[in-house]
């Protein structure tokens, strides 16, 4: 999901550790309400924010003694779909605004210091690829609850598809993988949060064919990337059954990007069990079904740590991914073309321009706006004004 921010108390957005917005809550700062009886929330409107899908820390500095007291008692964590608390993390005495790094006191502390608010932004392009692609609009005839297991049941699970089965163009940005239940589940799941204390996910080029893969999981992988590593959390009613097929729900968002280089695609996943007593069946593959042992293949192990599996049912999967533009420019006449490849046909985009090429992308201008033609492509023409300083141009999407 992605969101725009409008207001927050003193605001530490990291990505990749750059601060993003900051603000200073006083005693004049506009009191919304809470649901906690003894208190309300500051917040300060700041310049709108365009989040993307990712990792996010949201800090507050909070003086032993100020304008408006501080509140500390059980309460109950509340966001929106599409927002989780991934963890409480903490810096301890530092006098100004840093970068909470510092793990909970215990392994179930979920505090949360600060809050913000936010309104819906546009979502940002975006194309989903379902592997097999043959079951787009088919129902697996399993279920496989392996990704999904409950308390006591950790697991390591490895899949491999081909790039056939994946119909993902070459240089696409991996953001997040769906699942849908089983066409036979009759109840949604879950029924309240569920929580992974830590869920990994690696992708990875192929180092082997899926008709050779090893059971071992190591061998089968080349040039790793640990896209997802931390708590997870799963809202009530994610995934929901009553179609043929269920509809995707979201279960992982990557805190880094994948970018997928071709051929073969391999992901790797590693949970503990959740805090569940309960789990659910997912929509999947067997080794009996077409396609199984050539386009695709899986092995799983009854562990975390898990360095070996037996062979297994494949999940299918809808990836979820971002474009990769390429883009050229050149003088034709008395003109400048800029010309972009590697969007998805209707997607729109943006030429922005500047004159100074250190400016934020921010703050760079919008000169047109249309649509990436029927082969990804798009062009953009300008003329040339040699009394004009020099300009920059850029392709942007959204």
């Amino acid at each position: 999901m992605h969101h725009r921010l409008t207001s927050a108390v003193i605001y530490d957005a990291v990505f990749s550790g750059a601060l993003l917005r900051e603000s200073g809550i006083t005693s004049t700062s506009k009191l919304e309400p809470s649901l906690d009886p003894d208190g309300g929330w500051r917040v300060n409107s700041v310049s709108p924010l365009y989040l993307v899908p990712g990792l996010y820390r949201i800090g507050a500095l909070m003086p032993a003694n100020g304008a408006n007291d501080i509140v500390n008692d059980p309460a109950t964590f509340q966001s929106s779909p599409g927002v989780s608390l991934v963890q409480f993390l903490r810096q301890i005495g530092s006098p100004t605004l840093a970068m909470p790094d510092l793990g909970p006191p215990y392994p179930s502390a979920i505090w949360f210091g600060p809050t913000f608010t936010f309104t819906l932004g546009p979502l940002a392009p975006s194309g989903v690829a379902v592997a097999p692609g043959n079951y787009t609009s088919t129902s697996g005839p399993g279920g496989l609850n392996t990704l999904l297991r409950n308390n006591g049941a950790p697991r390591t699970y490895q899949m491999q598809f081909s790039a056939a089965a994946l119909g993902l163009p070459v240089g696409a940005k991996i953001t997040e993988l769906r699942f849908r239940l089983e066409t036979n589940a009759t109840a949604v799941f879950p029924t309240n949060l569920v929580t992974w204390s830590d869920y990994e996910v690696t992708l990875a080029q192929a180092a082997n064919s899926i008709a050779a893969m090893s059971t071992n999981f190591a061998p089968n992988i080349l040039s790793p990337a640990l896209v997802k590593s931390g708590p997870l959390s799963l809202a009530a009613g994610s995934f929901t059954p009553g179609a043929n097929p269920n509809s995707f729900g979201s279960l992982l968002v990557f805190d880094t990007p994948y970018v997928y280089q071709g051929g073969d695609l391999v992901m790797l996943f590693r949970h503990p069990g959740s805090d569940s007593p309960t789990t659910a069946f997912l929509d999947s593959l067997s080794s009996a079904d077409p396609g199984y042992g050539t386009d695709f293949r899986a092995f799983s192990a009854t562990s975390f740590g898990g360095t070996a599996g037996s062979q297994t049912s494949v999940t299918i999967a809808e990836i979820v991914f971002a474009p990769s533009i390429g883009a050229t420019i050149l003088r034709t006449e008395t003109n400048v073309v800029v010309a972009g490849t590697g969007g998805l046909s209707g997607w729109p985009y943006r030429i922005l321009a500047s004159t100074d090429l250190g400016l934020p992308v921010s703050q760079w201008t919008p000169v047109a706006t249309s649509q990436f033609d029927g082969s990804g492509s798009c062009r953009y023409t300008n003329a040339i004004d040699a009394n004009s300083p020099t300009e920059f141009f850029r392709i942007a999407v959204p």
